[in-house]
């Protein structure tokens, strides 16, 4: 059942995905289970095919839009959220349009017990300080999936150091095109290649 889940999501069939999801529900399949080793591993494909040019932006957005119905309707399937949880907020910087890597990287950081709160794609590095600050976030996740946008990555670190907010913020980033050297070079607290190491990665710095 949870392979059938997988393979619904990753040919971008949601009400094929849905179904079977309701249907694992009702054979009492755990709720955890079926997105860390149903929904996951699906999305995890899609972006796959789109690095392999079979998938295109448009599946890509798809796949987003999917993950995100599907994880509104497990929300009440999944353990009530406690507060005191350890809050991260998450953004594709200012000019980048990608966010599968980053939905999925939320996806995962809620189901490891995190407070996710998920800005959104082409945000400005103002309105990425604001949120956090407002949101009460620990950690400010920033993802750029373009070479070009990198550097906005930075730019959220320069600001946050120029309003003397750094000390208040952890600040991770990702992307296909990032690196550990570039985190280093531009003073972010972690990189992370995909979203099973950014939830360890969370893990490490928070304690």
């Amino acid at each position: 059942m949870l392979e059938q889940i997988q393979e619904a999501v990753k040919d971008l069939e949601d009400q094929k995905a849905l179904d079977l999801i309701k249907e694992a529900l009702e054979k009492g399949t755990p709720p955890l289970d079926i997105i860390n080793q149903g929904v996951v591993p699906g999305i995890k494909q899609v972006g796959e095919l789109f690095e392999k040019e079979e998938y295109f932006l448009p599946e890509l957005m798809m796949a987003g839009d999917m993950g995100k119905s599907i994880m509104k309707f497990m929300e009440a399937y999944l353990p009530p959220k406690e507060g005191g949880r350890k809050k991260v907020a998450i953004a594709s910087v200012e000019g980048d349009l990608h966010d599968l890597g980053k939905n999925l990287v939320g996806l995962m950081m809620e189901t490891s017990g995190y407070e996710v709160l998920d800005l959104g794609i082409d945000v400005s590095t103002q309105t990425v300080i604001k949120k956090a600050t407002e949101f009460g976030a620990q950690v400010i996740g920033l993802s750029a999936l373009m070479v070009t946008t990198m550097p906005n990555q930075r730019a959220v670190i320069n600001q946050l150091q120029d309003a003397g907010l750094r000390d208040k913020f952890k600040v991770i980033i990702g992307g296909a095109p990032t690196t550990q050297e570039w985190a280093d070079q531009i003073g972010a607290d972690g990189w992370s290649l995909d979203a099973s190491q950014a939830v360890k990665l969370l893990d490490r710095i928070l304690g």
